[in-house]
Parts: C-alpha cells; structure tokens; sequence
C-alpha cells in the first residue's frame, strides 16, 4: 500500500519482488479481493507443491519392485501373464532401474566346473601352506 502512484514506482516495486501493488487512497473491497486472491494463489500453491510430491513418490514406486513375482523355482524365470515367461534379468529391468553384473556363486561354480574347482582349491591350499611356512620362518628368525 504505498501513495506512489507512477507507473515506473509500480514496475520498480515489482522488479524488486513485490506480487502486488495498492496506491492510496484505497477500497476496503479491492484489499480484501487482493488478499483472497494472494491466499487463494498460497493455497493452490501449496496444493502443487503437494501433487508434485505425490507424482514424484509414485514415479519411484513405479521403479521400485513390490507385491508377489511368480518365479519358477527351477529356472528362476518370471511369469508375466497366465502364458508367458520372462528372464528375471529382463523382468527386473524393464520393471526398475536396475542394472545387472553377472558372476557366478561358489556353489554354481563347483556344480558346473568341479575340476577347475579342484585344481583351484589345491592351488589355493598349496599357496597357503607355502604362506604359512614363510610366516613360521620369519617368527623363528626373531
């Protein structure tokens, strides 16, 4: 509420952050019609900033994996509809964000390489052994 009544005062108070501009002499009628106007836009502001909230948690459901997946207990593959399957790895990422690394367990290793196994673990044993005889060494020379 301000006695200048320029148009330069208006734009400037507005460059400078104002949302409104009332000169003097004033209407009771047009403050009220401002500030109902100025609450109506806070509220429907607030209500924006609230749907976006609720827009954003809802599109990181959508990449969030939830409820029951009907995997095959066997191949792992996952029914997508009364007749079709689908890799897990596939489902997973069409239905998130996931990205995927490949390995193998030490469990499928031995089950489908049982000689390399072997020959690793005998490595693996005699390279201790050899590990454990240089630490023994060294504790004696002291």
């Amino acid at each position: 509420l301000t006695a200048f009544a320029e148009t330069a005062d208006k734009v400037k108070a507005f460059s400078m952050g104002a949302v409104d501009y009332i000169t003097k002499p004033f209407q009771l009628e047009e403050v009220c019609a401002r500030v109902d106007t100025h609450l109506r836009l806070r509220r429907l502001q607030r209500e924006l900033s609230n749907s976006v909230d609720e827009l954003q948690k809802a599109l990181n459901d959508i990449h969030t994996l939830r409820g029951i997946i009907p995997i095959c207990s066997s191949c792992k593959k996952i029914r997508v509809d009364k007749v079709s399957w689908q890799q897990v790895e596939q489902y997973v990422s069409e239905h998130s964000e996931a990205k995927f690394s490949h390995g193998i367990c030490p469990d499928c290793m031995l089950k489908l390489y049982p000689d390399y196994c072997r020959k690793l673990n005998l490595e693996k044993t005699e390279e201790s052994a050899v590990r454990l005889k240089t630490k023994t060494l060294k504790e004696t020379e002291k």
